[in-house]
This record gives C-alpha cells, structure tokens and sequence, in this order.
C-alpha cells in the first residue's frame, strides 16, 4: 500500500451541509495541493469507501490527552467552564480521520469573542485572542448565543495555531485528513473521545473501489497525459456542482438565507454556472498561446511550452490605470501561480478537476464516514537542487515501480516532456450529514483612513480605506461591499459574464496571528460610509455579512495663498504737496486649478485678505487669477511704512486654509525733504593743526521729511575750470578774478550757484550718514575757496533739490602771524614809587598786529609760553604815511601787577622780573577767528629796588613782658617786605646813663613782626634782663641790599 503524502503537501475537505442555501446537493470533495507541487501529469485517481457508524465506534480509539491553555492535565470526565481553553492532543505519529467528543454542553451564556492580535496604527484597538470582551453588535450576539460548547480542529501554522473547522452543535464530531488536536471551548461535561485511525481502514484502502477521475480540462500534451473525456468530465463537474443561490459578492444587499436563486432548476444552474466557468478561462483567448492572457492559453503553454520548466513560464500582461481604465504598463504573470490563484474559486476548481460533488452521499445515513482515497502523479524534482526535491524523492518510491502503477493505470506511457515522476495519495474523509459550522464572518479591527486618490481632479474625491481582517478562513473567498445610497455597492471587479470577480484579502507579512489580512476601497467617498464583509470557506459555504463605518474624512484645507504685492507711489512734481499722500497697493495671485489642489480638496470659492488691518473678502468664481488694488497707507512727507498682507482661502465647505506668511512691502515717500536753511556766508574753518590739517565744521537743523544727509563739498578751482570749459561766462569770470577779497569772491559763487550741478561736487560723507554735524578735515594750506551742499535725503532716497540747496562757502585762515615785537621795560618813577615801564613795538611784515600780550615770569623762562599772561590790548595800526621802516608803536605803560586773573597780583621790590611779549593779527576777511600769534619777543629781565635807604622807625614802647625780662616794640609805616633778593632786619642798640650806644639785639623783619592792628610794620624786641633805669634804646631798619637807616627816637627806660 502507497504510504499518505502529507496534508501540508495534499490535503483536502469534503463537506456535507444539506442545510447550506449555496451549496448543490450531495457531498463536496475538493483537493488542495501544495503550490510547489504544480500541475499533475494525469488525472486523479479516486476511490471511495463507506464506513458505517457501527464500524467506527468498532474501529474508534479513545486515548488523548487533554490539558489546558495553563498546562494543568485533565482527566475525563471533566468539566469546562467559560473561559477555559483545553486542548485534546492526539498520540503522536497518529493520523485521525474522524474524532468525536462526548460532552453534554452547559447553559447558554456569551463568551468573549476572539479578537485581531496585530496592533494595527492610528486609532485601534489591539483585541489580543481570548483576553477581553468585545462591545457586540446585534448581529454577533445571535452567533455567540446559540451555543456554549464548541469542538475545533487546530493546525499549527507560522503565525501559531490556526482552527481549520469547528462543530458547535451535537454530535461534536469532525473529519479531516489529519487531525493532530481539537479545542474544546465554552461550556459543559466532557466525558470523552472516540476516534478513528487511517491505519485501521488498511483494508478499505486495499479493496476501495475506483469513483472518478479528475482531469485537467485539455489535450493530451507534453507534461500531460489527458484523457478523450477530459472535457466533458470538466463539464459534468462544474455542473454538478453549481450554487443554488447567487454568490455573495453579487448580492451585496442579501443574506445567504435570502441571496437570489441562481437559476430556476438545476439544468439551468448548471449551464449558467458553466458558462460563467467558460468566459472566466477563456475571456482574453485572442492572437497566439504565446501572447493569449486566458488561463485557457496559460493551460496549454504550461502543458505543452517546453522553453523552460513549467513553474517559470510567465506572460506580460498590460496593466490599467484603476480609476481611467488606460494602460500604463505591463505585469509579468507567473502562469503556474494564475492557475493556482483561479481555482480558489470552487466553480473553476471543479473545471480544473480538483472538486467535485458526490451525489452518492445523500442515500447513506448521518453520521457515515465516506474515505476518499486520492491518488496522483507529478513531476518529481531534482532531489539534488533542494530540500523539497529531496522529500519528494522519498515519497517517490522506487522508479520503476512508479512507472509501472502509471502505465498500467492510464495505459499509456509518461508524457514526454515528463522527467522523473513521482506518486502521491491523500485521503480526504466526509461525515454524512455533520458538517462543520458555517464559516462565521471575519472580524473587522477599527478602520483606517488612508490617503485620497489622485486620479480624481477636486473637488472629485476618493480615498482609500483599509479594513483589517481577521479570523479569515484559509484559501477562503470574501465578499466585500459597500453601503450608501439607494443599495450596497459589490466592491468587486466583474467578469466577462458580468458576475463579481473572486476577491481574497491581502496576507499581512508582520501578522502577529494566523488568519489576519486587509481590504482596501482605493475609491471611497468622504463621507462616513458602511462596509460589510463576508467570507467562505473551500466548499463555497457563506458567512453572514459583517458591517463596520469609516468615520468621515476631513478634507484636506485648501492651499496657502501666494499673494504678490506691489506698491506704486503717488504721482507728484517737484516737492510736491503738503501733508500726507496715499499711494497704491496692487495685490496679485494666482487661483489654484483644480488639477493643482491636493487630492481630496474642495473648490475654493472665497478670498479671504486683511490688508493693514483691513479684512475682506472677494469671491473667486471661475477666474484664474485676481488682481486687485486698494489704497494704501497715508505717509507724511519723507516717511516711510510697512504694507501688510496676510490672506487665506475657504472652500465650498466653508473651511479655511492656513493664511499665508505675512508679505510686507517697505513704502515710501517719494517727495523729497524741504530745504535746508543754512547761511551762504563765508565762514572759515579752523587754523591749521600741528598736522597741517584744517578742520571744517559743518552744523545743521534736520528738516521735514529729512532721513539722512548727504554733504557734497568742491573748490573755488573746481567751479572756475567748469565756467571756463561751458564758456559765456567771461564776465562772472573777470569779476570773480577783480573780487576785493575771500568774501566778495564767495559772494559770486553763491549768486551764481544754480551753474554747478552735481558733478562739479563730491560726496564726502559715509553711507547712511543721520548726524547734525560734521567734520571736514582738509589741507592747511590751501588758498582757495570751499564750497558745501547739504542735502537732506529722505527715506526713499529721494535728495532735495541740489540745484537750490544752500552753496556754503569756506575759506582757510592761514594768513600767518605777524612778526616778532620788540620789548623794553624800564624802572620809571610813578609819583613816590619807582614801576616798569613796558614798551612795545611791532616792526612791518605780511601781517599787521592787531592785538599784543605780555607775560611777565617771578623768574626767567627759557620757554616764554610757559610765563603767565598780565597783560593784554590793542595794537594801533600804522599810520597811512607811515615808510617802510616805521613800527607799530603800543602807548608804553606801568606794568603795576596786571590785570588778567589769577596774575593781577602787585608786583614786590626787591624781586627781579621777565617780561615778554607776542602780537597777532586780525580775522581774516569776513572772518571773525583771531590771527594766529606771532613768535615771542627776546624776554626782558628788571630787578625793582627803592632809590634810597629806608626811613627810620618810629619811637618805641614797651610791653608787658615776663619777670626777669624786658619788651619793647617799635613800629614802621612800611610793611618793610623783603623779596627774591633779600630781607629786611632791625638792630637794636642801648646805653646806659652818661654811656655810648652799643649793639644789643639783631632780628630778621619776618620773626620780629607782629600783629599791628593799625597796617604798616610793627615788630617786638624780648631781653632776657631787667634793663635799668635811665637806659636809652634805638632802632635801626637794615634794607636787602644793606643800607641803614636812621636810629629811632630814643625810648628811656623809666
């Protein structure tokens, strides 16, 4: 006996559901093999075998094990309580067939319904298998009511364990090709399990006798070994097989219950459904195999197409936009995998000879267990290339023995494009009249909002929305709709024969469980809208719809703006008007076009803009563009401001865009500032500075509408040369060369200065000069005039008129000083007292002396300008007659101690004197800065002593003095002050009665001077004696320069 293929590399199902509205009546067989596998090489074999329900329960084994989703191990009878999760687990290297629970289920009650564990983005709940309740529709709550007990079969899969079928209703029995372990979940007494093992029907599989064979609907070829009959087997299939009831995705507004019937009788289903088989395989059967795009075509080249091995064989097939049906490109098709995909619709399976429908069925009793033995050929892969060819190479037997089972079951040889082959059998139970349970509908997670579709020009709108799925049935068909309007709308493509095309969900690749995907409506509307879903299972039995709402779509907000702004000036001549003037503010821009608005945008209908605090609004209608203009800003003369404009657009939903930036436009002015008022008089800059430089000082009062300044500046040479080349100025050119003088010259230039533009000057200030005065700094030297403009300028960089701006003359007072006086001072006697007498006099030079000082100095000074200054004046002129050799004489005066603060101080005898003198000239003409100082005279030195010895003091007295001791003092009407050469002292002479005088006592006038409240000099002599009576005493004054003089009265002591 031929060992069994694996389930994961052919498997199948077979149900029996008298009670499903769509299926045809009788048993429904259908073969599923693994994709890697291919094609069949011949058609397949099929046995059958009938075992009663006695002979199960007499071939049944009981052992399992049953532990539950903590682990714990339980021992029947037991009982299973909401919530708990026990899994029954079959001995290993079993392969069950059929299993049935006896178990009484427990009350009704609902039970938490298992949810999506993807954790999908945005707003979703993540509903984790099993740990949480979900808020149930209406819908749900009769499916989770019904019943409280529930046996499935699980599959271990990728993504973990998947249920392959359920039962929920007595007898909790199930069928499959292997059953590795069932669920038990809800409620209820388990009490234990039959089941059947496959290697107990040895027999059965022996003597099972041939049912049908399955044939792909073609010719004999290279990789194919057809039958005569293989089209009308096809066709007999199909027939028999055909719904009772309109598909799913072609109702979308009925239940399976309610779905229309598919044709009145059954010779009319079967030539409707046959037809819809036909144009699907056919649909495309134009031009060469090579070129044809039907599955037809794809069939043949795959059978016969020897150019490459049939998995590799591929067609182009255009590509079409899905919203404007163009083409826009090509898709290489793998043809294999297209085969494979069509046939998960079970009416093509049936034509492609993997399903069929056993009529047989519905004569035996509920509850038989009807074995299909399948048996088939395929191309065997190269063991030595991979992994697969090397487990198909151990299923394969011995060749030749393969060989042999071929040709003696087809009576004919392998197909010539036919390797290595190798020989599978499946076997696929079927329990008579205890299906599994319907498919239930998918779950639907939270829906999601995806972007809008760009084919569709605003305010046209669609936008993608993606449901994901889960709990979705393997290899099972969905029907996929969408609510609104007058009735649901199929969201399928249609066939050739106008019915909806199959639609499965796409499989996600980071599915965190199994049976998760995701649909998509690429063209939805906006508004909050309704989906439903359905789903079937391989059979073709329905689910009943599930219905989940997308919320509504926010629109995307229309575009910012992007307004141009212009500003134009008001119109004026010359200086223009007084006060403010407005200009004009032009704004421009462009309406978006449909084409450009983002997908899913409303029509703008409004402009929405504030201009400088203004806001108004302007319809936009059809136009393209809008251009406008307002007035703008009132500006003051020379002023300057800022425009603003800020706007947004509303669409016909009355929502805003963002408003756009701020665009700003600087404004000004354009007239220029008034007139400067300066005086046009020549002015002289400074004496040239030990740098040899002049320094001009220019001041000014800003102006109205005056922002900066610019000062132009240009020379008497200059303006002369530019008179000269214009020519027809001779005239104002002679009276210029006879002018007096600076001022009368300047005086010409300023009458006549509307002559000289612009060019004959030259800017001297730095860029955006403010200030109100400025220094110029030019050469000492020069001989010739300067000329200044200042211009204000305003904030729009419009000067004053340069034509009438002031013409402000200069001139360099470098005339030089005079010469060097001549000094003498002398001692002349004034009354009683001898004074210097100061004469001074100016020999003749260039420049005249107007004006003498004269500095006098305790001591002589090498430096003279180091000597303080006592006294100034006035120097005379000459006379008119005066020769060449004649000096300017100042009257000769006493030098009595000055009168310049603080120098005014009396001058002392006995101090010697220098005196020295300087004489500037006058302003320069029309000027009013003084001459420059000449050098000083050669310095005078003068000793002042009086004429004669000093006169005697007065008669003296006496004090008050301590015992032991005699005071007298003597007084003198002079203040006998000595100076820088010398001092006065005063001798004391006595004699005793009828004796000479003799010297007694010297003392300096300094320490011998006390306070004499009546002026003069007073001063005291202290013996250490009592001088007696009758002594006589005298005083002399000894002057600096050691003269006498005569002895006092003569004081007698009492």
């Amino acid at each position: 006996m031929k060992a069994l293929a694996s389930t994961t590399l052919l498997g199948g199902i077979a149900i029996h559901d008298k009670a499903d509205p769509h299926l045809a009546p009788g048993g429904h067989l259908r073969l599923i093999p693994h994709p890697a596998l291919g094609l069949p090489i011949a058609p397949l074999v099929l046995r059958k075998t009938v075992i009663d329900p006695r002979q199960l329960a007499a071939n049944a084994r009981t052992d399992i094990v049953w532990r539950t989703d903590k682990g714990i191990q339980l021992t029947p009878p037991f009982t299973l309580r909401a919530g708990m999760v026990v899994t029954g687990i079959l001995p290993p290297g079993s392969r069950c067939l059929w299993i049935e629970v006896d178990a009484t289920p427990g009350r009704t009650q609902l039970l938490p319904l298992p949810g999506i564990a993807r954790t999908l983005p945005g707003a979703v709940v993540a509903l984790p298998m099993l740990d949480r309740g979900l808020a149930l529709r209406p819908e749900l709550l009769a499916t989770l009511t019904k019943n409280t007990l529930q046996v499935a079969q699980i599959e271990p899969t990728a993504r973990g364990d998947a249920i392959t079928q359920s039962r929920s209703a007595a007898p909790y029995a199930l069928a499959a090709g292997r059953i590795r372990r069932i669920r038990l979940t809800g409620s209820g007494v388990v009490r234990g399990v039959r089941w059947l093992e496959e290697r107990e029907l040895v027999k059965e599989n022996l003597y099972a006798k041939e049912w049908r064979r399955w044939s792909l609907p073609a010719k004999p070829g290279a990789r194919y070994a057809a039958p005569a009959t293989a089209l009308a087997d096809a066709e007999t299939r199909v027939g028999s097989g055909a719904p009772q009831r309109e598909q799913m995705p072609d109702v979308p507004g009925a239940t399976p219950a309610t779905a229309p019937a598919y044709a009145a009788n059954g010779a009319a289903r079967a030539a409707r459904e046959l037809n819809r088989i036909r144009k699907r395989f056919e649909e495309g059967a134009t031009g060469s195999p090579a070129t044809d795009h039907s599955l037809a075509a794809g069939l043949e080249r795959l059978i016969n197409d020897l150019s490459a091995p049939a998995g590799t064989l591929e067609v182009q097939v255009p590509s079409f936009d899905e919203a404007t049906g163009q083409p826009v490109g090509r898709v290489d098709v793998n043809l294999l995998s297209a085969l494979q995909m069509a046939q998960l619709d079970p009416g093509m399976a049936r034509w492609l000879g993997f399903a069929d429908t056993d009529l047989e069925v519905l004569h035996l009793p509920p509850g038989s267990l009807v074995v299909y033995w399948v048996d088939g050929w395929w191309e065997g892969p190269d063991a030595k290339r991979s992994l697969r060819g090397r487990l198909m190479a151990r299923l394969a037997g011995n060749k030749d023995d393969t060989l042999k089972a071929f040709e003696a079951t087809f009576k004919t040889a392998v197909p010539k494009g036919i390797g290595d082959i190798v020989q599978l059998q499946s076997v696929i139970p079927m329990l008579v009249g205890q299906p599994p349970t319907r498919p239930q509908p998918p779950v639907i997670g939270a829906l999601r909002s995806g972007g809008w579709t760009t084919d569709l020009v605003p305010p046209a709108a669609a936008r993608q929305i993606t449901l994901p799925l889960g709990r979705l049935l393997p290899g099972g068909l969905l029907a996929f709709a969408r609510l609104g309007g007058p009735a649901p709308q199929s969201l399928h493509e249609k066939a050739a024969d106008g019915t909806a095309m199959p639609l499965i969900a796409a499989e996600l690749p980071d599915a965190a469980a199994p049976g998760q995907g995701e649909l998509f409506d690429r063209m939805a509307p906006a508004d909050p809208v309704q989906y439903r879903v359905a789903q079937s299972d391989w059979a073709g039995r329905w689910s009943e719809w599930r219905q989940a709402q997308a919320p509504v779509a926010e629109r995307p907000a229309p575009p910012r703006p992007v307004p141009e702004l212009f500003y134009t000036q008001p119109a004026v001549n010359g200086v223009g008007p007084v006060g403010s003037l407005p200009g004009k503010v032009s704004i421009r821009l462009d309406v978006p076009r449909p084409s450009q608005l983002a997908p899913g945008s409303l029509a703008i209908t409004t402009l929405e803009f504030t201009l400088d605090g203004t806001t108004e609004t302007m319809p936009v209608g059809n136009s393209s563009r809008l251009e406008f203009s307002r007035k703008g800003p009132p500006l003051p003369r020379g002023g300057q401001g800022v425009t603003t404009l800020t706007a947004r657009w509303k669409d016909s939903a009355d929502r805003f865009s963002q408003p756009c930036p701020p665009t700003e436009r600087r404004i000004f002015d354009p007239r220029p500032p008034l007139g400067l008022t300066i005086a046009e008089d020549l002015a002289y800059g400074s004496r040239p500075d030990v740098t040899g430089k002049s320094r001009i000082a220019l001041a000014w009062k800003p102006t109205t509408g005056q922002a900066t300044t610019r000062l132009y500046q240009s020379d008497e040479t200059t303006l002369i040369r530019t008179l000269e080349k214009r020519g027809g100025h001779d005239a104002l050119l002679a009276r210029i060369a006879a002018a007096a003088d600076a001022p009368a010259r300047a005086a010409l230039f300023v009458k006549h200065k509307a002559l000289f533009g612009r060019g004959q000057f030259g800017l001297i200030n730095p860029d955006g000069f403010t200030g109100t005065t400025f220094e110029h700094r030019v050469s000492g030297s020069l001989r010739v005039l300067l000329f200044y403009r200042i211009l204000p300028v305003s904030t729009a960089g419009v000067e004053a008129d340069f034509a009438t701006s002031a013409l402000i003359p200069y001139a360099i007072p470098n005339s030089g000083p005079p010469a060097p006086p001549m000094l003498v001072v002398r001692p002349v006697r004034d009354g009683s007292v001898l004074r210097p007498a100061v004469a001074i006099s100016v020999p003749q030079g260039g420049v005249a002396a107007r004006e003498f000082r004269l500095r006098r100095s305790p001591s002589e000074s090498r430096d003279p300008l180091r000597m303080p200054i006592v006294h100034q004046g006035p120097v005379p002129p000459l006379p008119a007659n005066a020769g060449p050799e004649a000096r300017q004489e100042v009257p000769s005066f006493f030098d009595t101690g000055g009168s310049i603060e603080p120098f005014n101080t009396p001058l002392q005898m006995w101090s010697r004197y220098s005196w020295a003198a300087e004489v500037r000239g006058g302003p320069e003409p029309g000027g009013t800065t003084a001459g420059e100082w000449s050098d000083a005279s050669a310095a005078v030195s003068l000793a002042l002593v009086p004429d004669g010895p000093p006169a005697p003091p007065g008669a003296g007295r006496l004090e008050a003095a301590a015992p032991g001791t005699t005071r007298l003092s003597f007084a003198h009407a002079e203040p006998l002050q000595g100076g820088a050469l010398g001092s006065y002292s005063i001798d004391l002479f006595r004699a005793h009665p009828d004796a000479p005088l003799e010297f007694a006592a010297s003392v300096g006038a300094d320490a011998a001077r006390t306070p004499d409240p009546a002026g003069g000099f007073r001063f005291a002599f202290t013996l250490a004696e009592v001088l007696p009576p009758g002594t006589r005493l005298v005083a002399m004054v000894i002057d600096p320069a050691g003269r006498s003089s005569a002895p006092s009265l003569a004081l007698i002591m009492p």
